[in-house]
Formats: structure tokens, C-alpha cells, sequence
């Protein structure tokens, strides 16, 4: 397997679980979570591109100084995969809530916006239950646990049915369908 192919596995099972999370938050969402879970990283493949052997330098120092990729990223490059994502979302002239999706998912909490806070919130929880559902194969070292994420509570705010809820039971009913989006990246890799 290619090393596009490897990348291309958690990009594919972000979007996936972005939908579903969309459709269950929002109600069978006309809304495109999915390519904004396919995008949501593009940065990274840009910085990667700009530089592979930085870049991994990079991953391997936030690895070891137990800090986020981004953190990472702006030591080696000084600038993050969020803010190049977000440039190139603009420069694309994509959808201001694809865009804010791309460059805010780590942080929903700033955009004033509330369809682009609720959307780069959606983004921020399908990112995190893919790499808690091991689906990541490596590619994102996550230091956070989702209750510590502001999405959650962003979301909470725009569905009544969530409020209270807390994360982890939210994450055990869709736990079903998560499985099965792992079948489908299994598949994706042989």
C-alpha cells in the first residue's frame, strides 16, 4: 500500500463517521459532512508535500514532547496544517462552512458563526471518534479525551436531545454503525 493509500484510510473514515454524526445530531442533514471530513486535513497533506522529511520530523518531535501535531507543526514549519487548510479553502472559495470546518476543527469555539461553529464542531467529534475508534493507523498522536474537546458542548447547545448526554454515551450509541464504517476501512486496506 501506497503511502497516499495509507493517508487516504482515516481521511475516508473521518468523512464517514462526519456524515453519520451529522445525520444523527442534525436529523438526516442535507448537509455535506462528509466532504468536509475528506478536507478537514488538507493542510497536512500540503505541509507534508511542501516538505516530507520536515514534516515527519515534525510528527516525530510531537510524539516525543507529548504535545498536538499542530504544535508540532508550527515548531518545524511556523504555521500549522489548520491555518494553511483554512488558506487554501479560502483561496478555493469553498463553502464558508467547509472552510471553517478545514480550518477550525481543533478549535470550533472561535468562529462566531453558528452553522460554521456547529459544523467545524461536527468535524472536531467524527476527527476524534475516528482516531478513538483506531482508525487513525498512526497517523495523528491524540493528547486529548473527547470530553475535553469544546465541540461537545458546542453541540449540546444546538440539539435538545443531546443536552446532558454525555460524551461517551453518545459514542456507545452509534457505536453500531462506527463498526461498520471499520469494515469498510479493513476492507480499504487489503
Amino acid at each position: 500500500m501506497t503511502g497516499v493509500q495509507t493517508c487516504a484510510l482515516p481521511i475516508s473514515a473521518c468523512g464517514h463517521i462526519a456524515q453519520l454524526l451529522g445525520n444523527k445530531i442534525e436529523g438526516n442533514s442535507i448537509v455535506d459532512y462528509f466532504s468536509a471530513g475528506l478536507l478537514h486535513d488538507i493542510g497536512k497533506l500540503v505541509l507534508y508535500k511542501l516538505d516530507e522529511s520536515l514534516y515527519n520530523e515534525a510528527y516525530i518531535f510531537s510524539v516525543k514532547n507529548n504535545i498536538n501535531s499542530r504544535q508540532g507543526e508550527e515548531e518545524y514549519f511556523g504555521i500549522n496544517h489548520t491555518d494553511v487548510g483554512y488558506w487554501i479553502a479560502e483561496k478555493w472559495g469553498l463553502p464558508s462552512n467547509l472552510s471553517f470546518s478545514i480550518g477550525f476543527h481543533h478549535k470550533p469555539e472561535v468562529i462566531k458563526d453558528p452553522d460554521g461553529e456547529k459544523h467545524a464542531a461536527i468535524i472536531q467529534l467524527a476527527d476524534l471518534v475516528s482516531n478513538f475508534s483506531q482508525m487513525d493507523f498512526g497517523t495523528e498522536f491524540v493528547h486529548s479525551i473527547p470530553k475535553d474537546e469544546s465541540a461537545w458542548g458546542i453541540l449540546q447547545q444546538y440539539n435538545n436531545d443531546l443536552e446532558g448526554m454525555d460524551f461517551e454515551r453518545f459514542v456507545m450509541g452509534i457505536q453500531d454503525e462506527v463498526s461498520e464504517i471499520q469494515k469498510i476501512v479493513q476492507m480499504m486496506k487489503s
